[in-house]
């Protein structure tokens, strides 16, 4: 017998979650300890109910290998693009810095003609696709005003009809009011860095002379507060909680800081792929983050008022609720498969960089030969793109037999060898994933016992 299942208990019962139902199961005590023996008589009883069955996976395959080449033709969704490769902040943690090996500071900008062949390879390949997106990124994107002024007025011009989302990525030094009145008269959204606290931002976030942005980006806000309130209120903050940055103070720091109390935040750790040094945070933070994650939890089954949620972590339930969809029941009858975790390379966030060439997404190596899946010249490399949706196959032996298949997370930036797919270093993330789903179906049961209803979420 090979049925592919994962035991686990709460405070109020015991479950097993069926990979070949994608089901989580509730379970009398008795039960739950003859399946942790896998007690064949047990696994024969839940087969006559419909559970429990063998393995069927013999290979894994995504299942849009086929359509990916259609896809590519006339589904794009999104494209971010590099204005600029240079800064002018020298952030600690920036992949551009020195403390990554995908990424340096350079003064290259992407020429008027490259990105406008980009915005065309996005509106040709996207005939399917209802609703577009466009980001400008860097570097730091508001270097290169007049070159965004240009790419904006280009995509007017073309457009013709079409909706198309504009965003922007951007540390926030730069945010004069001419600038700004052309992002409001634009409606560019904005999505703005900011650590916290005076103390950690600065740790991390400074001039190429050492000399901190926070007070620089604080005058910024209240400003924009002030004088352009309705731009304002659509920021969102991305803050990124670096090793030492003491989480409790920057918890209280948003939480209680009256220029921004009105804004929403998405808290971010630092990334660790291609790192150079291991990215480890003490007991303190893990400590404090299961203390604000509890809170939040405790909101959403009616114990606490949401006052008492920290801003960085409102948006817990809408990260849960992705979790729960997930568990939708069907029966596993497929001989193959693919896990969970890539998004269609060149269609879902194309990113294209100031040379034109194009790449999965913006979080990836642009060092990395085979990341490099095209450029605006010739296009996307459909051998390549299929080859990085295909990423569960390096590690195929492992993904078959995982417990974790439907809602494992790694994507080919997970396995970044940079001439090839990595098996070792996908593996890396695996225990961590595994993890990760092991939690989620804990917490998911958790809610449900006490009387949390998914079906009438606010994210539904």
């Amino acid at each position: 017998m090979n049925p592919i299942y994962k035991t686990f208990s709460t405070l109020k019962g015991f479950y097993v979650y069926d990979r070949g139902t994608n089901s989580i199961i509730n379970l009398q005590k008795e039960e739950f300890d003859q399946l942790n023996k896998y007690d064949n008589e047990t696994i024969i009883q839940f087969r006559e109910k419909g559970y429990l069955e063998d393995n069927t996976i013999e290979k894994i395959w995504h299942s849009d290998m086929n359509y990916l080449e259609y896809y590519l033709r006339d589904s794009l969704e999104h494209l971010t693009i590099q204005l600029t490769q240079n800064c002018n902040l020298r952030c600690s943690y920036c992949p551009y810095t020195g403390g990554y090996d995908n990424r340096r500071h350079f003064n290259k900008a992407t020429s008027i003609e490259t990105i406008q062949k980009g915005i065309d390879y996005l509106f040709t390949h996207s005939q399917n696709t209802t609703q577009l997106s466009i980001g400008f990124y860097g570097g730091e994107p508001l270097l290169e005003i007049p070159l965004l002024k240009k790419a904006v007025a280009y995509i007017e011009e073309i457009k013709e009809g079409r909706n198309v989302y504009l965003t922007l990525t951007t540390n926030g030094t730069l945010l004069s009011d001419d600038n700004v009145e052309y992002l409001i008269k634009k409606d560019i959204h904005v999505l703005l860095s900011l650590d916290g606290a005076k103390e950690y931002h600065d740790a991390n976030r400074v001039f190429p002379n050492g000399k901190g942005s926070f007070d620089v980006i604080m005058e910024k806000l209240r400003h924009l507060k002030q004088q352009y309130p309705a731009f304002f209120s659509k920021l969102m903050i991305n803050s990124v909680i670096s090793t030492n940055n003491d989480l409790s103070c920057t918890n209280d720091f948003f939480n209680a800081n009256h220029v921004l109390e009105e804004l929403n935040v998405n808290m971010n750790t630092i990334n660790e792929n291609n790192s150079k040094t291991i990215i480890q945070y003490d007991e303190n933070f893990k400590i404090i983050d299961d203390f604000e994650t509890c809170k939040s939890y405790l909101y959403m089954i009616g114990k606490i008022s949401q006052r008492h949620v920290s801003k960085l972590y409102k948006l817990n339930e809408g990260k849960i609720y992705s979790t729960y969809k997930i568990l939708k029941p069907y029966k596993m009858q497929k001989k193959e498969s693919h896990p969970g975790g890539p998004c269609l390379p060149g269609v879902t966030r194309l990113f294209m960089d100031v040379n034109g060439y194009f790449y999965p997404c913006e979080r990836i190596s642009e060092t990395s030969e085979i990341m490099r899946i095209g450029h605006i010249n010739q296009g996307i490399d459909l051998k390549k793109a299929k080859y990085l949706l295909n990423v569960g196959s390096v590690t195929e032996e492992e993904c078959k037999n995982c417990f974790a298949f439907n809602f494992c997370k790694a994507c080919c930036a997970c396995a970044d060898g940079n001439t090839e797919l990595s098996r070792e270093k996908k593996l890396t993330y695996c225990d961590g994933i595994r993890y990760m789903a092991l939690e989620d179906m804990k917490l998911i049961t958790m809610l449900e016992e006490f009387n949390y209803k998914f079906t009438t979420s606010a994210y539904k």
